[in-house]
């Protein structure tokens, strides 16, 4: 939920929540778990579906979106580009890495949380860093490039469920 007020004792509004979903794919390597809803969104709520993108490429800055602890919508934006890297081992390239946020932090219980490329598209989900309330360090980002096909089975993978016709996009724009 979100508010438009910045005082963090300042609660959002719940009026317009659609509550019980199922898990349809999940996978702890890249930490991700991706949910059906299960019940009708109301026309009226004014719902936006995100979209995603599996491209590395002209990622020039990033954008989280994150309700820390239950708490209302943070945003945090960091002006440079993620980097390819290993979590925890700095090798590798399963994850994206915020190296420092430029506006906002992310804090405990954003985990899950989606980081945005520039076009507002998906391109992976937090796993954990050391960003905090009082400073501004890195984060991690479950690559959605590396959930694509990594698991072995459709409820360990994305493609199968973003993907259902198999036409291998690279991204799908979001939706209102």
């Amino acid at each position: 939920y979100k508010s438009d007020d910045c005082d963090p004792s300042v609660n959002g509004l719940l009026v317009n929540s659609v509550f019980g979903s199922e898990l349809i794919a999940s996978n702890n390597t890249h930490d991700f778990a991706l949910l059906e809803i299960d019940q009708i969104i109301t026309s009226g709520y004014d719902v936006y579906f995100a979209g995603w993108s599996r491209s590395t490429l002209l990622i020039s800055n990033t954008t989280c979106l994150h309700n820390p602890s239950g708490d209302v919508m943070n945003i945090s934006k960091d002006d440079t580009p993620p980097v390819l890297s290993g979590f925890p081992l700095p090798t590798g390239d399963d994850y994206w890495k915020v190296v420092d946020w430029d506006l906002g932090t992310t804090e405990g219980g954003s985990s899950g949380s989606p980081l945005f490329n520039p076009s507002g598209k998906i391109i992976g989900q937090e796993r954990g860093g050391s960003a905090a309330c009082g400073n501004d360090a890195s984060d991690f980002y479950g690559a959605l490039y590396k959930s694509w096909d990594f698991g072995t089975s459709s409820s360990a993978r994305l493609k199968d469920w973003l993907d259902p016709l198999g036409d291998d996009p690279t991204s799908l724009s979001g939706v209102n």
